[in-house]
Parts: structure tokens; sequence; C-alpha cells
């Protein structure tokens, strides 16, 4: 009697059954040295343990091993596998730990079964990017937007774009941070550890993850900025600034600006952009709505006697509702107007570069004074006598960057500010004295809705008499010699696209740069930065 397998009755196999690799179960001692020794074969196999039945390790046909649990069938349905790390970062015993851990929850608690099918029906992280960069965009600055996509589409995606968010590990993220710095992308590779864990804690927020990966993993050490003012070099400041708007040496209103930056703390934008209707005079508070901070929602920024009392000298300008117009009164001060203002303070007031010995004893040359320093400053007093969460509330920094453990009452975020304030009024002379402050904070009346016009002569311009420019004698532009024979454009394109522009440079017998300068002439398409990098870490 013939097998079934054998009986001419039977249609013949069909090409696409044929052609599609099958399985190959195997059963030994999953040890690590086994597991190592295993090579693809063509086809993708499942190897399980000898010891543990539920655990097997998956060899894909590139040679990928990825350790996997069985899960109990359903009632009439397929058998369920779910991956719990690939080989490499997660051992053998480490995998049978979390095949234990595994079937313990799911002999406790019935209900796990289910989320365990759930993740591995989860979405993948290139199918969630798409939804957090439309939530950036619409949240966070232009330039914070165009930097994360830059991130995630040219160093994350294309290595862990398939992975769902659960897969991905800690280990897995210190693997891939450790390879991107031998292939000379450290930098980028911090700033792609960041994107990635902006993204981890908007899913934590969400419910798509349940712990931030990138968290644990360690970063280059990163140069941090932090250069606060010393109280000499505040008292210089101040003074000069009362001395220039005495003697006209520069637009007064402008100069307010910078007092009230010195005295708040606040971003350049959000000086920038203040609005009249903004200020809240009777409850000291200024509304700040700028995606600079790191907040979402809008910002109540304490105000003290110091900012209110220069708030209440700036004279208003016709009905413009900005608090630090431009040149037409309907629009504000440019933003570059703030540092065009403060680089000529900084120099009248000899407040100039200070060189400082590292930790090697080398003289090292410290760059000037910059303006965001002046926000530095403020926090830098706030933080010598408070708390960080006093630090995080009045100058409206996220909790990471402050170190939060809680959150202030807001009595608590007006006296802290006070204080500092009575500190930066002193260098301003504004408040000579402490006891001068305490005295205005009681005494001083809220200002009136409407704010006084007063006439000025727009726009404030320096006497000083114009330079005579030499005349130029005109240039004769001589014939440029070609040093090669360049190939045409469409050869030139499919060049550039297929090897690096080193490489392509030393063939054609130029520069580097010779060749983008080409490519830029002509309009031709090149490889972004960190390609060809990526490429050689795929092999």
């Amino acid at each position: 009697m013939s097998s079934p397998s054998n009986s001419p009755s039977d249609p013949p196999p069909s090409e696409d059954a044929a052609s599609k690799p099958k399985r190959v179960s195997r059963i030994m001692s999953l040890t690590d040295a086994n597991v190592a020794r295993l090579k693809p074969e063509g086809k993708r196999y499942r190897v399980t343990d000898k010891m543990n039945r539920g655990l097997s390790i998956n060899v894909g046909v590139r040679g990928g091993k990825t350790w996997e649990i069985r899960l109990p069938a359903r009632t009439g349905g397929r058998q369920t596998w779910i991956q719990i790390g690939s080989f490499g970062e997660v051992s053998s015993d480490e995998a049978r730990k979390k095949a234990k851990e595994h079937w313990g929850t799911i002999t406790s608690k019935p209900e796990a079964l289910e989320t365990l099918r759930a993740k591995k029906g989860a979405e993948t992280l290139a199918q969630i990017v798409p939804r957090w960069l439309a939530y950036i965009a619409a949240e966070r600055a232009e330039a914070t937007h165009k930097s994360y996509k830059e991130s995630m589409d040219l160093y994350i995606l294309k290595v862990l774009g398939r992975r769902k968010l659960h897969q991905i590990t800690p280990r897995l993220l210190r693997l891939w941070h450790r390879r991107m710095g031998r292939h000379g992308l450290k930098t980028v590779g911090d700033v792609a550890l960041r994107t990635l864990s902006s993204f981890f804690r908007w899913a934590i927020a969400n419910n798509k993850a349940d712990t931030n990966p990138a968290r644990d993993v360690p970063r280059r050490a990163g140069r941090v900025i932090h250069r606060p003012m010393s109280e000499e070099d505040r008292r210089k400041v101040g003074q000069t600034m009362k001395e220039m708007m005495q003697n006209g040496m520069g637009n007064p209103i402008y100069l307010k600006a910078l007092q009230l930056k010195m005295a708040t703390g606040l971003r350049r934008k959000s000086i920038a952009k203040m609005e009249w209707s903004h200020i809240d005079f009777e409850r000291k508070f200024v509304r700040v709505r700028d995606k600079a901070f790191r907040i979402h929602g809008e910002k109540k920024h304490p105000l003290g006697p110091t900012a209110i009392a220069i708030l209440r000298s700036v004279p208003r300008i016709g009905d413009s509702p900005w608090v630090f117009p431009g040149r037409d009164p309907m629009t504000h001060m440019a933003l570059g107007t703030l540092n065009a203002v403060w680089n000529r303070v900084r120099t009248t007031a000899g407040v100039v570069a200070k060189d400082e010995e590292d930790r090697y004893g080398k003289i090292v040359k410290a760059p000037k004074p910059r303006l965001h320093d002046l926000r530095h400053t403020k926090g830098a007093i706030l933080g010598a006598k408070n708390k960080n969460t006093m630090v995080a509330a009045t100058m409206g920094i996220s909790p990471e960057m402050a170190n939060r453990y809680g959150t202030p009452h807001d009595e608590e975020v007006v006296q802290a500010n006070m204080i500092a304030e009575a500190a930066l009024g002193a260098d301003l002379g504004i408040f000579p004295d402490l006891e001068g402050f305490s005295a205005a904070a009681s005494t001083m009346p809220a200002p009136a809705p409407v704010q006084i016009v007063i006439q000025i002569n727009w726009p404030y311009v320096a006497k000083t008499k114009p330079r005579k420019k030499a005349p130029k004698e005109p240039k004769v532009q001589q014939p440029v010699e070609t040093k090669i024979d360049w190939p045409t454009a469409e050869e030139l394109q499919r060049l550039v696209l297929e090897k690096p522009v080193r490489v392509l440079a030393k063939d054609l017998g130029v520069s580097d740069k010779a060749i983008e300068k080409r490519c830029r002439k002509l309009g031709l398409e090149t490889r972004p930065r960190g390609y060809w990098a990526i490429e050689r870490s795929k092999l």
C-alpha cells in the first residue's frame, strides 16, 4: 500500500510552497558556546533547549540569533512565540532567567498571557515615531523638530526602526552607542541618544512604553557651559548701563530690556516678545507663552520689585502692544538687538574674558561673557541658597534639568525670587540696600491699567562721525586654468553616489572640497554627513 504522499491523486506542490523556506526544529543544550557555533543554513531554523523545552534560539537566514519563549497554545489556535532578546545582548543564563519569570507570571496571573500576546502585536518604533514628530512640531521649536527628525532618519530608524519598544533595552542601546563611537560619531551618537530619551519620555506619558532605556546609557562627557558672572562684574555692568542712559549713549528702551533680562533671568526671545497685556502688576507675574520654555502650557514668571520698577520706567510707544518695540512700533524688537546692546555694554564696562586653568594646569583662554550668561547668573544666585525645586519653578526649566523632587507653593517661589532680585537690584543701582528693597516691596502701589504715553525721538542714533571708506581699485579677473578634465555632470553624479568624496578626490587628483564646490555649482545631490560610516558599520 503506497503512502499518501506518493498517491498519484494528490496534486503536486505549488511553486510558492516549494520556494518558501521552511523551519527545521532541533533539540540541544543551549549554552553560550553551543549557540555561538550555530551557522546559517540558507533557511530559518529553531533550536530548542534540552533542559527548558519552552526556550529556543531562532537562527535567521543571515545568521541573526534571537531568543524566543513558547506561550501556551490557545484552544484551536496557533502556537505563539515571543522574542526576549538577541544573542549577544542576552546570554543563555539570562534567557533562562527571563523565561522562568515569564512562565511564573503566566501561571500566577492568567491575564498576563494576553499582555504578552499584545506585546507581540505591538507597533514598531518606525510606526510610532511619525506621531511623536507631529507632537514635537506642534509643541516645540522648529529647530528642535528638525534636529530630532534628522537623528531619527539618519541614525536611529535605520538600525532600530523594526524593533518594538519593549525590545529596545539599555544593553542594546549601549552596544549601538558604542559602535557609533568606534566609527567616529561620538557627538552624533550623544545627540541621537538624547533624541531617543525624549521619545521614550513621550511614549511613557502616552502609555506606549513602561521604561526609558536611554536613561541608563552612559554618554560621552560633554562640555557643560555654565559661566555665571561674578559680583564685581555684575556691579560694573549695572553701573555702566546707568551711565549710558544718563549720557544718552544708547537707546534707553533697549538698555531697560537688558536690565530686565538681568533681573528676571528670562530668555532673550521672552524679553523681545513681551507684551503689556502679559504683565500682571497686581499679582507680580508675567505670562510667557514661548516655546523656548521647557514646559508646556502657560508659564507665569514671578516679578520682584526690581523687575516691576524697571517695567514702570519703560515708556509706552503709542498704541504698540510690545513692551520693547522695534524700529516699527507695531513689531517687537529684533532678537539680535539685545546681543548688540550687550556687546556694547560689556565692552564699555571692561568685562572681558579671563584666562582659566584646567585640571591639568594648562592655561585656557575663556570665551567672552555671553548674553545668556545673565540667565545663568540669576540661576546661580537662586541655587546658592535655595533647593532645585525653587530654581525649576522660578526659571521655568524642565524637571530633569533642575532635578526636581516636588512642587513648591507660589508664596515660596515669590519669596525666593525677591531675595535673588534684591542682590541684582543692588548691582543695577535701583535699590542700593536691602532695607530700601523691602520697603519698596511692601509699599509700592499697583500701577494704573493705562500706561503714560511719552513721546521720544525714534530711533536713537549714536553721535559718531561716519567713517570714510577708501576707494576700491577695480579687480581684474584672471583666467582660471582648469587643473583636471572634470567628468560630465551625469558621470560625476554617479561617482558621488557610489563612493565617498575622499576616495573620489584621490582618484581624480583633487581635494574633497573641490568636489563639493563642483557639485554645488552643478546642483548635484551628495550623500549626507555620516552616511558612509553607517554603511561601513552594516558590513
